[in-house]
């Protein structure tokens, strides 16, 4: 009986042991990825995973990783696994950047309120001849960087005539 008791005991020791290595892993991940070690945050995050594969905590921390290092497959995996254990906190930004329907729905309500969104598109709205007579931002739009501008503008009814200029300081981003 005293083996038992000793046995049951010891058991008991390594398991509490255990337990603390983990918490400690798991302190230390999270104190890398604030750190912004992302590579060393997933590696502890794994390791801790190991022994708690439900965790969603853990789960959510090597997503945002992931998503960090621009890994959206797995990230999306991780928050979306996150979520199904229960982990709230970031269910909004999980489903904006894993569930394309969301994406969706959210882009109707802020943005095209009025317009039709086309999947063949890209899920954009159909572009009119106004849209197009505006003009695209072309390189050539897109490489000078305008911090100011003077625009003035002289109107003359009498000989119904508009005469105007416009100095335009910038700087040049890029070459065209």
């Amino acid at each position: 009986m005293k083996y038992i008791f000793f046995i049951l005991f010891f058991f008991f020791i390594l398991n509490l042991k255990a337990e603390e290595d983990y918490q400690f892993i798991l302190l230390k991940g999270v104190e890398a990825l604030r750190s912004r070690d992302m590579l060393k945050g997933i590696e502890m995050m794994n390791s801790y995973l190991k022994g708690y594969p439900n965790s969603p905590y853990a789960l959510s921390n090597r997503g945002m990783a992931y998503y960090q290092m621009g890994d959206i497959e797995n990230a999306c995996q991780d928050l979306n696994l996150a979520k199904v254990y229960g982990f709230e906190q970031r269910k909004q930004f999980t489903s904006y950047f894993c569930d394309p329907a969301y994406k969706l729905n959210l882009m109707k309500e802020e943005y095209y309120k009025e317009q039709t969104l086309l999947p063949e598109n890209g899920n954009r709205p159909l572009y009119t001849r106004r849209d197009s007579l505006r003009g695209a931002l072309r390189p050539e739009r897109t490489c000078f960087d305008v911090y100011f501008y003077d625009l003035s503008v002289r109107i003359k009814p009498h000989t119904k005539k508009i005469a105007g200029n416009n100095r335009i300081l910038f700087h040049v981003l890029n070459e065209t």
